[in-house]
């Protein structure tokens, strides 16, 4: 029998069709043994084993099945392949699998952890049947609660940095419906209950630390609130972590005290064949001082993001979250065909001194945070710079912090987002720079193209984009994208925003409708270049500019901007020192008003468009999403120059395609929302 087992492995071994196959190969097989000699016959049993066997130039060959870590994979080595057996098929699981559910009463199971639970603390991701499932919460989905009124009382003036960040206590009134909510907990001891407030553009996560139910206030403790953004301002927030908000289905809650899981199942779940699983690292891998890494073919899932009695402090972008993959000081670490999925922080981080790394033709999603981080927070530390992030779908992230993003580059230089698919996350698409206002920023010449970005925001969070940048950029480029359905909360759902200091960016061909606040946006900024785009059917505005500079803060021409409701512009497009010619304006219902005058009265008033039109382009079926352009003499008298939106997105075998494709019920989720997010209800 083990003679016919290994004669299968081998045979399974040497018909792998993504690498060649050398004599000096490693192989490790889920049910291989780390005794073993590793080579196809006798497979190793875990990727540590392999590692340190492994010489420069190995290639280790990991079979089908699921290679379960209780800790991180530590990796500092050079030249080294590490080669699945296809996305999907080979598994690094950072999860441990539960005992059985049993049924505790009509439409509640329960799992017994004593003497079994594999992590300490809270359990904050629960998956059943490979899908997430929700700590009890109120209200339920993306649902939350509205703040009407709150303030702070300080209690330490410890100082950090200059400013102030000693410890708070933050007061919140509560409506009627909301004190309700919290009807069934212990207020006698109601520290486990988590409320998230989701303020501007941050989130924070605090432990309630009582609540006074006749003067309609709860407290919780924090370090002192960021004067620019306090908690109450354009906020909403959410109560989890106790068992009477479990009421929807997929919904989960942890009784420390008794050591047991409840769980509501989802429909078409049954007790005998669901299984649930937890994870209990927060890493799959940490690459340090490696080069030329090859992982290919492989899936990485389940990591946790424990959250400590403290909670969590806003963060821009959960910007210190860490990723479930984390890579330093590394040159020619590549990951293709892979797939990053049921995270509790971001996927990837090519975080300090990184250098020539790619990511392609990769399916990261169902993410606790966000996709893809390049770069440090640090301005000290060596510049990550030469990293692609090349055709894949980045999708359905902020499932634990709702500020994630689906790129992020920091400090970092001349790195290429290209041809992605990223959508579903709550607060931004792409950003690019981590300098605020005009100080020297490293983020240099970094490209941003032919990405399709859309679904962002979700009427969660407020000042967010598909595409964000900050600081001196020059460079940088923004051009070919395909961007749509961006919707804040409050203010600020724009599609393409130069926010505080960006300064020699160039957007082009980039195509932009369906945008909450407008379709171009710059807070403040010098010298960027706005040129030959589609900026079609904003809700409320269609371009919007803030902060009023002596300097040209940019050049609007050749762009094309249509609308059918809304204003042109929202606030001080009108004020703001910028050139503006050769465009062409359009009112779908009508001539195109700039705020109440004629185009003649813009250009008395502003001296811009002196060569800009009034004319229809006549779309061919925006309905059916063809955007070509019909009216040929007037896109020849602005210079515009007609671009193939179609190529924006991935592209490769109908497979990948179609996984790219969006589900057309989350559209309509998403229209919803965003319906009542502009009437106010």
């Amino acid at each position: 029998m083990k003679l016919i087992y290994s004669i299968l492995i081998s045979a399974f071994f040497f018909c792998l069709p993504n690498a060649a196959v050398a004599s000096d190969d490693i192989f490790v097989s889920p049910s291989g043994n780390d005794s073993a000699s590793g080579n196809a016959s006798n497979p190793l049993a875990t990727v540590e084993a392999a590692l340190k066997k492994a010489a420069e130039g190995t290639t280790i060959h990991l079979g089908e099945g699921i290679f379960r870590i209780t800790q991180p994979i530590e990796i500092s080595a050079t030249d080294i392949s590490i080669i699945g057996a296809g996305m999907g098929k080979t598994s690094i699981s950072g999860a441990v699998e539960l005992p059985h559910f049993k049924e505790y009463a009509k439409g509640i199971w329960y799992i017994d952890l004593s003497g079994s639970l594999p992590c300490t603390g809270p359990i904050r991701q629960l998956f059943v049947n490979g899908r997430r499932a929700v700590l009890a919460r109120t209200p339920n989905g993306i649902e939350c609660f509205k703040t009407v009124g709150g303030s702070e009382v300080l209690i330490d003036t410890t100082s950090d940095r200059g400013a102030r960040q000693g410890l708070s206590a933050g007061l919140i009134t509560l409506s009627p419906e909301q004190l309700k909510a919290l009807d069934g907990i212990d207020k006698s001891n109601p520290q486990d209950v988590i409320i998230t407030l989701l303020h501007k553009w941050d989130v924070t996560k605090r432990a309630l630390w009582s609540v006074d139910d006749k003067k309609s206030i709860m407290y919780f403790a924090q370090n002192s609130q960021k004067p620019w953004n306090h908690v109450w301002e354009v906020s909403q927030f959410y109560f989890e972590g106790d068992k009477s908000f479990m009421d929807d289905a997929g919904e989960y809650f942890y009784d420390e005290g008794e050591m047991r899981l409840y769980y509501m199942p989802r429909e078409g779940e049954t007790l005998e064949t669901s299984t649930a699983e937890i994870p209990v690292v927060r890493q799959f891998m940490n690459i340090k001082d490696s080069k030329n890494i090859i992982f290919k073919d492989l899936t990485f899932e389940y990591s946790r993001l424990p959250l400590s009695w403290k909670g969590l402090d806003p963060s821009q972008g959960a910007a210190a979250s860490d990723a479930s993959v984390m890579i330093s000081g590394s040159q020619g670490i590549s990951f293709t065909d892979c797939e990053v999925a049921h995270t509790g922080n971001y996927g990837i981080w090519f975080k300090e001194g990184c250098e020539e790394c790619s990511v392609s033709r990769c399916y990261i999603h169902d993410l606790g945070i966000g996709g893809v981080k390049i770069g440090s927070m640090s301005l000290s530390d060596p510049v990550t710079k030469n990293v692609t992030v090349d055709n894949c779908i980045i999708k359905d992230g902020c499932h634990d912090v709702e500020c994630g993003e689906g790129v992020i580059i920091f400090h970092s230089s001349d790195n290429a987002v290209t041809h992605n698919e990223i959508c579903d996350f709550y607060y931004t698409g792409v950003s690019v720079g981590w300098v605020w206002g005009y100080t020297p920023s490293p983020a240099k010449r970094n490209r941003v193209e032919y990405n399709h970005i859309h679904h962002i925001g979700w009427g969660l969070l407020s000042d967010m984009a598909a595409v964000y940048t900050l600081g001196l950029s020059e460079g940088t480029v923004v051009s070919n994208n395909v961007v749509h359905d961006i919707l804040s909360y409050g203010y600020g759902g724009w599609g393409l925003y130069t926010d505080e200091g960006s300064t020699g960016i160039l957007m082009e061909n980039n195509l932009v409708f369906g945008c909450k606040s407008g379709g171009f946006h710059q807070h403040y900024g010098e010298n960027n270049v706005i040129r030959n785009n589609i900026f079609l059917n904003q809700s409320i505005a269609q371009l919007e500019a803030t902060r009023v500079e002596d300097h040209n803060s940019f050049t609007f021409t050749s762009n094309i901007v249509c609308y059918t409701d809304g204003n042109m512009w929202g606030k001080n497009w009108d004020k703001v020192h910028f050139v503006a010619d050769k465009n062409l304006y359009w009112h779908f219902g009508g001539e195109a008003s700039f705020n109440g005058q004629s185009i003649g009265e813009w250009r008395k008033a502003t001296g811009k468009d002196l060569h800009s039109i009034i004319a229809d382009p006549v779309f061919v079926n925006i309905s059916s999403g063809d955007f070509r352009m019909q009216n040929k003499k007037a896109l020849k008298r602005i210079g515009f120059k007609q671009f193939d939106w179609t190529q924006a997105g991935v592209s490769g075998s109908d497979e990948w395609e179609n996984l790219a494709k969006y589900n057309p019920d989350k559209a309509l989720s998403f229209d919803r929302i965003k319906s009542n997010v502009l009437t106010g209800d």
